[in-house]
């Protein structure tokens, strides 16, 4: 899991986003967008917005939703099971 930061909010500087990080008791990095880079290669279009996105960069889908990430994650965590088993 990784956030983004994107332009809206981008651009700050890193200790303040470090320490918004460990204000709101988020646990995983955050990359600060500030060009829109990140936004713009897998079509962010509102926020918030969570993407899942495999290991070799590919998109699998998007929801803004807890229960739409669940669904999305949910095939990949058993795929890697079987892989585990072999």
């Amino acid at each position: 899991m990784v956030g983004v930061a994107v332009p809206q909010g981008a651009g700050v500087p890193s200790n303040q986003l470090e320490n918004w990080r460990k204000q709101h008791g988020l646990t995983y990095p955050l990359v600060n967008d500030a060009k829109g880079d990140v936004s713009s290669r897998f079509g962010v279009s509102a926020i918030p917005i969570a993407m899942v996105i495999d290991r070799t960069g590919k998109l699998i889908g998007s929801s803004d939703n807890v229960n739409g990430v669940l669904k999305l994650i949910r095939p990949l965590l058993s795929s890697t099971k079987k892989t585990a088993k072999r």
